[in-house]
C-alpha cells in the first residue's frame, strides 16, 4: 500500500511539472487594422481575463508579454469584439470591423429597461463646402451611471456611394469610471485613451443630461448630388476593467439635404488686366551685324563708275554706317571684308587682277575714313573672285529666258576649260546684245562685309528669325513682341501658350488665358497661381477666386476674395461668395437691391422664412413666372416650412410638371423630400398621374 501511494505521489509531482513546462509567458506583437479599409486602429485595448495587457498605438501596433495559451480579446467602442487564442504565435494581427458600418436603421442591440437616450431630429444644411449638423441628445440620469462611458458617434452617410464620414464624437465619462481608467492606464499614459479628447464634463448626478451638437465636415462639390442622411450611434459601456456594453443603439436623425442655394443663380465674368506697368520692358541682346552692298566699277577699270550714282549712295551709306557704330556705345566694330568679282569674259588671269584691284580701292576707300585708333584693331580681308558662265545661265534663268539652257548647254559640253567655253557663248545670237550688254556688267561688282557686335533691341522680324531657328533664349519681352504682332487669332493664342510654358508668371498672358477658359467653361487652378502674392494685380486674385469657385473650393475663393477692394466691378462676386460660405447678412443687401429669386433663397437660408414666402408669392403675381419651375419648387419649400402642407404640395406638383428633373433633387431635399413621397410614393415608381 506505501508503495502505491508513493507511485501515485510521484506520477502527481510529473504532472504538475508537465504543466508548468508547458505554460510560459511569450512576447506577441501585431497589428490591429479596419477589415475593409486595413487602416490602422488606434487604442485597441487588448485584454486577457479583463486585464488590460496593450493598447495599439497610431499605427494601430501593439506588442506585450502573455502566456502562450492565452485567450486575447481586443476591444475598441466603435469596433466590434475580436477574441483569439495565442497558441504560442508570436505575430499576431487582427481585423475589426466597425459597428456603425454593420448596423441598419434603428437597429437595437440592447435596451436599458428604463428610459433611452433621445437624440433630436435635426437638418443637414449646406454651407459652401461644409454638411452642418445641429442637434441635441438627452441622456436620463437612470441609464448612466458613475461607473459607465457614454459615446456618441454622429455619422454623414453618403447613401448614394455608401461612404461614411464622421463627426466629431462626444464621450461622457462616468466618476468611478474615470478613476477606473486612470488607474488601469497610469496617470503618467493618460494620453492612451484616444477618445481623452471628446469627453465633455456633465452633471449627472443632479439631473438628465443635455448636450447641444454642432460640427461640420466638408465635402467636395462633385458629390453634391448624392442622396445623403446623418445618424447617430449610441453606446454606453460598463466600468472600465470589466468592459461590457449595457446600451447600443443607431438612430437616423436627418435625412437629405437642407441647401436652398442648389437654385442659386449666378454668371461672372472674368476681370480683363489692362496694367500697362505689366508689359514686358525691351532687353538689348548682343548681336552680330553683317551689311552687305554691291559697288558698279567702269568696264575693265579699278575705278568707281561715277556715272552710276547708286555707287556713291552706297559708299555714303558705308560711312554713315560706320560712323554709327564708331559712336555707339553698345557697338563694337570687328572687321571689314571684302570680295571683288569680275565677269568671265576675256583672259581668267587678267580677270582675276582686275577684281583684286578693285577689292583694294573699295578696302582703301572704307577704312580711310575711319579714325587711326579703330584702323589699328580691324581684322581686313580681301578676295578676288572671277564669275564663272554659269553664273550668267543662272541669272538669265532667273529673268526667264529661253537662251539660258543654250549658256548653260555649252558650260555643260566644254566643263572647266576656260577658253572654248567662252568662244562658245560668244557664238550663240544675241551674245553681244544680251549677254555682254546686260549680263555681264551685273557681275562686275565689289561686295563689303561689315562685321560688329551690338548691345541693342531686336526688330519684330529679327526676333521671330531666333524664334523660328529654335533659339531657347527667347526673352520675355520677345514673347510680348511677337504676340502683339500676330494678325492670326489662332497664332497668337498659340504664342501666349507657348510663353507660358517657359514663363509660369507671365501676368497678363496668364490672365488672357485665364478669361479664355473660363469662357470654355474650364478650369486650371495651376494657371494663376504663380501670378498671386503680396502685390498681385486685384484682377489676378478675383479671377483665381472665379476659377476656384467654379471648380467648388469656395474656401478659397472666399480667401482671395478677402484681398479684393469692394468696389462696383466686384460687388456682385463677393455677394456670391459670401452667400456660398454662408455669409448671408453681408451677401444679402446685394441681392435685395437686385430681387428676384435669388433674394427668397437667401432669406430662406437666414430661417425668415416668411419673408421668403412673402417675396415668392410676389414673384408669382406676375405672369411670365408662372412657367418658371424653380420659383414653384422654391414655393413649395416655403410653404412647407410654414407648415402650409397644401400649397406646398400644389406648388411641388406644378414645379415637377413644368420641370420632370426636378422629382430627382426633391428627393434628396430635406425641405420638400416628404411632399414628393405624398405626391409620386417610390414604391408607385416616382412617375406624375
Amino acid at each position: 500500500m506505501k508503495r502505491i501511494l508513493l507511485i501515485l505521489a510521484f506520477m502527481l509531482a510529473l504532472t504538475q511539472m508537465n504543466q508548468s513546462w508547458g505554460q510560459h509567458e511569450i512576447r506577441i506583437q501585431g497589428v490591429v487594422s479596419e477589415v475593409k479599409t486595413q487602416e490602422p486602429i488606434a487604442g485597441v485595448i487588448v485584454l486577457i481575463e479583463g486585464n488590460r495587457v496593450a493598447v495599439t498605438d497610431i499605427d494601430g501596433k501593439f506588442s506585450a508579454f502573455v502566456p502562450n495559451n492565452a485567450t486575447l480579446l481586443f476591444y475598441s467602442p466603435d469596433y466590434n469584439d475580436y477574441t483569439l487564442n495565442v497558441d504560442n504565435r508570436q505575430i499576431i494581427n487582427v481585423a475589426m470591423t466597425m459597428k456603425v458600418l454593420e448596423l441598419q436603421e434603428s437597429i437595437v442591440v440592447g435596451k436599458m429597461s428604463k428610459k433611452t437616450i433621445v437624440v433630436d431630429q435635426s437638418e443637414l444644411e449646406v454651407v459652401g463646402n461644409y454638411f452642418h449638423l445641429k442637434t441635441k441628445f438627452r441622456v436620463p440620469k437612470q441609464i448612466f451611471t458613475e461607473e459607465k462611458r457614454f459615446i456618441v458617434q454622429p455619422t454623414l452617410v453618403d447613401v448614394t456611394r455608401d461612404n461614411y464620414s464622421y463627426f466629431r464624437p462626444v464621450v461622457i465619462d462616468g466618476e468611478v469610471y474615470t478613476i477606473n481608467r486612470m488607474r488601469a492606464q497610469g496617470y503618467a499614459e493618460d494620453e492612451e485613451d484616444f477618445l481623452k479628447p471628446y469627453i465633455v464634463e456633465n452633471n449627472l448626478a443632479e439631473s438628465d443630461y443635455i448636450y447641444a451638437f454642432h460640427d461640420s465636415i466638408f465635402i467636395s462639390r462633385e458629390y453634391f448630388n448624392d442622396d445623403f442622411r446623418a445618424e447617430c450611434y449610441l453606446s454606453v459601456n460598463a466600468n472600465y476593467e470589466n468592459v461590457r456594453r449595457d446600451y447600443l443603439d443607431t438612430v437616423v436623425i436627418a435625412r437629405g439635404t437642407q441647401n436652398p442655394l442648389r437654385f442659386l443663380d449666378y454668371h461672372i465674368e472674368p476681370l480683363e488686366l489692362n496694367d500697362t506697368s505689366l508689359i514686358p520692358k525691351p532687353e538689348m541682346k548682343l548681336v552680330a551685324d553683317q551689311g552687305v552692298s554691291k559697288i558698279g566699277f567702269v568696264i575693265n577699270k579699278a575705278q568707281l563708275d561715277n556715272s552710276n550714282p547708286q555707287n556713291q549712295v552706297e559708299m555714303d551709306a558705308i560711312k554713315e554706317k560706320l560712323n554709327r557704330i564708331i559712336n555707339n556705345r553698345f557697338s563694337t566694330l570687328n572687321g571689314i571684308s571684302v570680295v571683288g568679282y569680275s565677269s568671265p569674259d576675256g583672259r581668267y588671269r587678267s580677270n582675276a587682277l582686275l577684281a583684286q584691284a578693285r577689292t583694294d580701292v573699295i578696302l582703301n576707300e572704307i577704312v580711310s575714313s575711319l579714325p587711326k585708333e579703330v584702323r589699328s584693331s580691324l581684322r581686313l580681308s580681301s578676295m578676288a573672285v572671277v564669275e564663272p558662265w554659269s553664273k550668267v545661265a543662272q541669272l538669265m534663268r532667273e529673268d526667264s529666258l529661253p537662251m539660258a539652257d543654250d549658256v548653260q548647254a555649252v558650260v555643260d559640253k566644254y566643263g572647266d576649260d576656260y577658253v572654248n567655253t567662252q568662244a562658245g557663248v560668244r557664238k550663240l545670237p544675241d551674245y553681244r546684245k544680251v549677254i555682254a550688254a546686260e549680263y555681264l556688267p551685273r557681275l562686275r561688282r565689289v561686295e563689303y562685309t561689315i562685321n560688329s557686335t551690338e548691345f541693342r533691341n531686336l526688330t519684330t522680324p529679327e526676333i521671330w528669325d531666333r524664334f523660328n531657328s529654335g533659339e531657347e533664349d527667347i526673352s520675355r519681352y520677345e514673347f510680348w513682341n511677337m504676340i502683339e504682332s500676330c494678325q492670326d487669332s489662332l497664332k497668337k493664342v498659340e504664342m501666349e501658350r507657348i510663353s507660358l510654358k517657359k514663363y509660369k508668371n507671365f501676368t497678363l498672358i496668364a490672365n488672357r488665358e485665364a478669361i479664355r477658359l473660363h469662357h470654355q467653361d474650364s478650369v486650371d487652378l495651376e494657371l494663376l497661381k504663380p501670378c498671386l502674392g503680396p502685390y498681385a494685380p486685384m484682377e489676378i486674385k478675383y479671377n483665381q477666386a472665379l476659377m476656384a469657385l467654379k471648380d467648388g473650393d469656395v474656401e478659397m475663393a472666399d480667401s482671395l476674395m478677402r484681398f479684393v477692394p469692394s468696389e462696383a466691378r466686384t460687388y456682385y462676386m463677393k455677394a456670391v461668395v459670401n452667400t456660398l460660405n454662408g455669409d448671408y447678412q453681408s451677401a444679402y443687401p446685394y441681392f435685395a437691391s437686385v430681387g428676384g429669386l435669388n433674394e427668397v433663397l437667401l432669406l430662406l437660408c437666414m430661417g425668415r422664412n416668411k419673408d421668403a414666402d412673402a417675396k415668392i408669392s410676389a414673384l408669382l403675381e406676375k405672369q411670365e413666372n408662372w412657367s418658371n419651375p424653380k420659383i414653384w419648387y422654391i414655393k413649395a419649400v416655403c410653404a412647407n416650412r410654414l407648415d402650409d402642407l397644401n400649397y406646398a404640395i400644389d406648388a411641388l406638383m406644378q414645379a415637377v410638371t413644368l420641370d420632370p428633373k426636378l422629382e430627382e433633387i426633391a428627393r434628396l431635399d430635406s425641405d420638400v423630400m416628404d411632399i414628393i413621397e405624398i405626391i409620386m410614393p417610390s414604391e408607385e415608381g416616382g412617375t406624375l398621374e
